[in-house]
């Protein structure tokens, strides 16, 4: 006698038991398990496509400071299973992929402050006082929710010195530093005498557009190891959905009458609109025409300006973050700085020879 199956077989029983330890969400489409561990809620993002997400706080630890690895902030995170669930959809429609684990959004939060805090849309001083302190977590409250759709629990300043590795921390400053001014062999542009030959780690790292350390890091991260074409593609669709989605966000802002911002917010919203269609006709990475193959290191110069836009497009969620009190026209230059660098990045990617 035949039995009826418990789940669906194209669910994961062990990722199911996972969520909540090694994933936040995990991806089902159309496939149910017969149950979900405790906590967990489904996530409809689409039509025949829904998430398991573990609703419970989760906690990790990140170092605010890249330059202070020994200091650390302890942050308690969590899914808002009763609130608004369209910044949260958004992420794991951009970001998700099969699943969305914990290390990986831990690692993204991180970055998000020590971005948030290198560009002054944040700010923890030395000998924080107390006010100090609630001004910097209100700020990071509005920066995880605007970001990732993630509710901040609690926030701690925690020392990580005893699991600081202070002599790899040096050693890979090192290597990052070589990676930055070493150039390659060739001509005075900076192309290899050999175009068609696998591009090094270090490729031409030097002319890239820097937006601040994050941008450096992510486009040497794409040389370094990985598939171009992997990092050129996620780059590229969270483009395509978030662009839309901070433009909507930066629209609802609230404006005060006479205080000289709506005709350079009108400006701003053109200019995104047109940046995301730039993302969405973006060329292919490999071809610079039908049947004309690109060379590798300029498939791999396409990635990294895409992770540059992409580092852009961070900083545009971060600024709103700071203005959701209302439009603050002090920020108005500040978010004119990160559209230039948007705009820049992707006529680069664009470009047939970057």
């Amino acid at each position: 006698m035949r039995g009826k199956p418990t789940q669906d077989p194209a669910v994961d029983r062990g990722a199911v038991d996972g969520l909540g330890t090694s994933a936040l969400a995990l991806r089902l489409d159309d496939a149910r398990p017969a149950s979900l561990p405790p906590r967990a809620v489904l996530v409809q993002v689409a039509e025949g496509v829904a998430w398991a997400v573990h609703a419970a706080p989760l906690r990790c630890f990140m170092t605010p400071f890249a330059a202070a690895p020994e200091i650390g902030l302890r942050l308690d995170y969590c899914f808002d299973a009763t609130g608004d669930r369209q910044r949260f959809a958004l992420l794991l429609a951009a970001e998700g992929e099969r699943a969305l684990p914990t290390a990986a959004v831990g690692a993204a939060i991180q970055d998000a402050v020590q971005a948030a805090l290198q560009q002054g849309t944040l700010e923890l001083p030395p000998c924080t006082t107390d006010e100090e302190w609630h001004a910097f977590r209100s700020g990071l409250n509005e920066l995880v929710y605007t970001r990732f759709g993630l509710v901040v629990e609690d926030c701690l300043p925690v020392d990580l010195h005893p699991a600081t590795d202070f002599a790899a921390q040096l050693a890979a400053c090192g290597h990052a530093a070589a990676a930055r001014v070493e150039r390659p062999a060739g001509d005075a542009s900076g192309h290899s005498a050999h175009a068609d030959a696998p591009a090094p780690a270090w490729v031409r790292l030097a002319d890239m557009p820097w937006h601040g350390l994050r941008a450096a890091t992510a486009a040497a991260s794409t040389t370094a190891g990985g598939d171009p074409a992997k990092h050129d593609a996620a780059a590229l669709r969270r483009l395509f959905l978030e662009l839309p989605a901070l433009a909507a966000g930066l629209r609802a802002l609230p404006m005060r009458e006479g205080d000289g911002t709506f005709a350079p917010m009108q400006d701003i919203l053109r200019r995104l609109a047109h940046a995301a269609l730039e993302a969405g006709t973006m060329p292919s990475l490999t071809q610079a025409a039908p049947g004309q193959q690109l060379p590798q290191h300029t498939q791999q110069l396409r990635a990294m300006h895409a992770r540059s836009a992409q580092a852009a497009l961070d900083e545009g969620w971060a600024l709103l973050a700071a203005m959701r009190g209302g439009l603050d026209p002090a920020r108005l230059e500040e978010t004119d700085r990160m559209l230039s660098n948007l705009e820049y990045s992707l006529a680069q990617r664009r470009k047939p020879q970057p």
